[in-house]
């Protein structure tokens, strides 16, 4: 059995890049799928790719495209939903119980400390747009290192999900036009209900990353 040698996959990732992928995982699964064809074949490599051609016409790129990126939304929001779930599930259950036994009882103290309070408050406020920031850098310094308009189909779903973070940037401002008579912010008019904020935040920003940790089926099955 021959083995591919770095030429040859140059060759054939070059060849394949210039083919309709719009997807990291399906470009690369077919670049796989044409190498192990070729090693496992005593042609040379023209006479795979055009064999394999014809199992991989433009039109079955793009379904297969389509597919996978259906795949990767149904399988992110389920995956996001059961880990939020979850995050209340025991043991998480008992950190989460623990760290609301020490926010709500400390947060009459931290009002009078109010340069320490408001520092808490910003560092978790912040952390799931840190997060988002993240995930949209790190997606396009992944896609600058693809050919074509390819990118990283996981990372753009993951990305997506940061709708989340922006709606939860919002609450301080969704609060001073639902309640009479705010104060400047929640965390001056309610320090209790600042506590639960930045717990769903922190459980946000958590799920989220776990996100990059699951394993997806593969694309050609």
């Amino acid at each position: 059995m021959k083995t591919i040698t770095k030429v040859e996959l140059d060759t054939l990732k070059e060849y394949l890049g210039k083919r309709p992928f719009r997807y990291e995982e399906v470009y690369n699964e077919v670049v796989d799928h044409y190498a192990s064809a070729y090693e496992g074949s005593d042609k040379d490599l023209y006479d795979v790719i055009r064999e394999q051609d014809k199992h991989f016409t433009d039109k079955k790129i793009r379904q297969i495209d389509q597919q996978y990126i259906t795949d990767v939304k149904k399988q992110l929001y389920k995956a996001h939903l059961g880990l939020i779930l979850g995050y209340f599930k025991w043991p998480q259950l008992l950190m989460t119980l623990a760290v609301v036994l020490v926010f709500f009882s400390a947060g009459p103290i931290l009002l009078d400390f109010h340069d320490i309070a408001f520092s808490l408050f910003l560092l978790f406020f912040f952390t799931p747009y840190v997060f988002m920031i993240y995930v949209m850098g790190a997606s396009r310094k992944m896609d600058s290192n693809l050919p074509g308009k390819i990118i990283n189909g996981r990372l753009s779903e993951a990305g997506r999900l940061g709708v989340f973070g922006i709606l939860y940037l919002q609450t301080d401002w969704l609060y001073s036009h639902v309640v009479p008579n705010p104060a400047e912010s929640i965390l001056e008019d309610n320090m209790y209900l600042t506590s639960f904020i930045l717990l769903i935040g922190f459980a946000l920003g958590w799920t989220t990353y776990q996100l990059f940790r699951l394993k997806f089926k593969p694309v050609i099955v």
